[in-house]
């Protein structure tokens, strides 16, 4: 039996990851990371460095042309501003409609 674990590079995912080598073995263990386009490509840096540091099979698919259809501010294709406001702020602003950082189907 195979394990798969969605990583993007972040502390969450990095201690699923980790749970599950420990718990199943690293090769019963692969890991997946998605690349949509977004501005900064750190956590995807980290992901590959992470699944070479566990020893695992690491799939990366890219979803970066599907994306372009997005207006989302994260994206590199935005002209947009990224907003520092909270969630919760932005969700009144848009009256519990997405908000501009909303990148869909990303998790």
């Amino acid at each position: 039996m195979k394990v798969v674990v969605l990583l993007s590079g972040g502390l969450d995912s990095t201690t699923c990851l980790a749970k599950a080598v420990k718990e199943y073995g690293k090769e019963n263990v692969i890991s997946f990371s998605t690349r949509y386009g977004q501005k900064h490509d750190k956590e995807c840096q980290c992901a590959d460095r992470i699944a070479n540091y566990y020893g695992v099979e690491h799939i990366t698919i890219n979803l970066e042309d599907i994306m372009r259809f997005s207006g989302c501010s994260l994206l590199k294709h935005s002209g947009k501003e990224i907003r520092k406001a909270d969630y919760a702020e932005q969700t009144k602003e848009t009256g519990g409609m997405p908000v501009e950082t909303y990148v869909p189907f990303r998790n």
